[in-house]
């Protein structure tokens, strides 16, 4: 709240305007929680200080309204026909069942269908948030059919385009997301192994992207339908047989999968 209001304050200073239209825009806090266990975190700055309760009048107050997305009625998120609600009901079922997924989806991708041309940005962003939750929170074996269900719910849009462009992002981490991942079995299972399959991890993401470099650098047109099958390999010694053939063959079909 306080960058939004220095950021108004500095747009005074470079535009000038009158010192009488000089205001604060008031701010409505809004908490979307997404987790699955009960929130109980009290929403004050009081509880984020040690406070004597002599200073208690001194800090500011104001209320936070807190939606609990994972527990709200989809009719509740889609009453206004936001497509922020619709945005939500399909986060609801991120680790729903694919069939229970599907229906959230194409319900979403059905009100997209009824905006305006003048949203247009709003819907491509609303179907850059569809891909990256797909890529990042479903199982690997699913992302194709459900990335070829909202390529077909928006055939205006470069849905292949955007989900390469995920797929590039997700590589680049791959390394710091796989120590990651690896730190975390660590804690459960010995750190040790996690730290192996962290690596492991880690490794795999880095041969992805290598191939899809060569790919990239000698070919002119890489199909989206590779791109995701690379993506769904996680053999290190068959990714480094792919990696040799992409520096070697004269022509992408001739790569033995």
């Amino acid at each position: 709240m306080v960058s939004i209001w220095d950021a108004e304050i500095r747009r005074w200073e470079k535009d000038k305007p009158p010192k009488s239209e000089r205001r604060l825009s008031p701010i409505l806090p809004i908490l979307f929680y997404t987790g699955d266990q009960s929130w109980n975190v009290p929403l004050t700055l009081e509880a984020l200080m040690n406070l004597p309760k002599e200073l208690e009048r001194f800090i500011p107050k104001f209320e936070t309204v807190q939606l609990d997305v994972k527990e709200t009625e989809v009719e509740v998120l889609t009453q206004t026909e936001h497509l922020i609600g619709w945005l939500l009901t399909v986060l609801q079922k991120e680790r729903a069942s694919p069939e229970e997924l599907r229906r959230a989806l194409v319900d979403m991708l059905m009100h997209t269908d009824t905006l305006p041309a003048g949203q247009a940005a709003e819907k491509r962003e609303a179907i850059q948030y569809i891909l990256s939750l797909i890529m990042h929170r479903r199982p690997p074996a699913e992302h194709e059919a459900l990335i070829e269900l909202v390529d077909k719910h928006t055939p205006t849009l470069e849905v292949n385009s955007m989900t390469r462009t995920i797929a590039h992002e997700l590589m680049e981490q791959g390394i710091e997301i796989g120590e990651q991942r690896g730190i975390e079995i660590g804690e459960q299972r010995g750190i040790e192994i996690g730290e192996k399959r962290g690596e492991q991890r880690g490794l795999v993401r880095a041969k992805w992207e290598a191939i899809l470099k060569v790919l990239s650098s000698r070919f002119s047109d890489v199909p989206d339908t590779l791109t995701r099958k690379i993506g769904r390999m996680h053999s290190l010694q068959r990714l480094d047989s792919i990696h040799t053939q992409a520096l070697e063959v004269q022509a992408i079909e001739d790569i033995e999968w």
